[in-house]
């Protein structure tokens, strides 16, 4: 399979904010009410027991979606080099800082943290994730573009050779390097460098065109059948998650220890449940229905860095605010009303001064 130059994204900006505000969406129901154990003391969703065991793992390929995603778009910058990783990695942290500096403040003013400098700094660069503390994506996509600028040169010529060194070396170093290390990077490098690499790969051979468009989409004409083949694959990939959510390969001996292989099915759920979700959404003619998942998904990264608040330290004075509704659907939009509101006003400064970095020389020229 040889790469076509001549083929664009299979999908468009604003398609891509859909699928980012269906992620999003999946990540809060994820974190809404999938963990009973981070409630505080007065909310409880007792019926909701069986759906927190069934649909925890299902929910969350809200981040394999997005690290296909960071991927596939990669796969498509005209300099692939230090100059563009930098550029990226600001454009992220900017927006970060802005949630984080008064997250930090309000913990600190309502006493659920002390001031410590070495942590301060630590979470500055998302290297701990206290006050945001689902802001761990941060710290992986820093080392992600870090890596990228090298790493996408082996996933460029044969594909075979891409496969091994995108997806199967990954896992076998951090596997390796997880005991080692207390450090969880090599954790989600195992899970989520492998969807990367897939979602470059997508791109940079034009999988979804030349790949999954013959098996499925070229030989359904009647727009219903594939209302349900797309469906039904959404529907597949999102509960293979609980059923199959990896495959075992073995042990690996090295050195003294015996470790245990095992490679994350992501790399197959992630890239097929966009490609279904990217199609439904085509077939439907009024695309002004999907404007809502349009705004969520164009804010999605302040949308996931704020809803923090409602977890993290000080989460017995927030949590109340988010649960207020009581009843789960209403605590969604609420939630995601509330979000969306703040991540519009840290939007304003944070375009702003996204802008001004931007006009410096050295970035100008990424």
């Amino acid at each position: 399979m040889e790469e076509n130059k001549e083929i664009g994204p299979y999908f468009t900006k604003e398609t891509t904010n859909m699928v980012k505000g269906i992620a999003l969406i999946f990540m809060f129901i994820h974190h809404f009410f999938t963990f009973p154990e981070w409630y505080v003391e007065g909310i409880a969703y007792p019926q909701l027991e069986a759906f927190a065991t069934y649909f925890c793992l299902p929910f969350k390929i809200c981040v394999p979606i997005f690290a296909f995603l960071t991927g596939y778009f990669y796969s498509f910058a005209c300099h692939k080099n230090y100059r563009y990783s930098i550029r990226k990695i600001t454009d992220v942290l900017i927006p970060y800082w802005l949630i984080y500096l008064p997250f930090l403040i309000i913990a600190l003013a309502l006493g659920y943290t002390s001031f410590d400098l070495k942590s301060v700094l630590l979470e500055f660069f998302s290297l701990k994730s206290s006050i945001l503390c689902f802001g761990w994506y941060i710290y992986f996509f820093i080392v992600v573009m870090l890596v990228l600028p090298i790493f996408h040169c082996f996933l460029t010529e044969n594909k075979i050779l891409a496969v091994v060194f995108g997806v199967v070396l990954p896992v076998l170093v951090c596997t390796v390097l997880a005991p080692k290390f207390d450090n969880p990077i090599f954790y989600y490098m195992r899970m989520y460098v492998p969807c990367i690499t897939v979602g470059f790969l997508s791109a940079h051979f034009s999988l979804f065109q030349t790949l999954l468009d013959p098996i499925f989409k070229n030989h359904i004409k009647y727009k219903g059948l594939q209302a349900l083949l797309w469906f039904c694959i959404a529907a597949a990939v999102f509960l293979g998650r609980y059923y199959f959510p990896s495959f075992y390969c073995g042990t690996l001996d090295f050195i003294d220890r015996n470790i245990s292989l095992s490679f994350n099915l992501d790399i197959f759920y992630a890239p097929l449940f966009i490609y279904s979700i990217v199609n439904l959404i085509g077939l439907v003619p009024w695309k002004k229905i999907f404007l809502p998942l349009s705004y969520i998904g164009k804010y999605s990264l302040s949308m996931w860095l704020l809803h923090c608040i409602f977890f993290n330290s000080c989460r017995a004075v927030f949590q109340p605010v988010l649960y207020f509704p009581k009843i789960p659907i209403l605590v969604l939009i609420w939630g995601l009303l509330l979000c969306f509101a703040a991540a519009v006003v840290v939007n304003i400064p944070a375009k702003r001064l996204i802008h001004l970095k931007n006009r410096w020389r050295f970035f100008c020229q990424a």
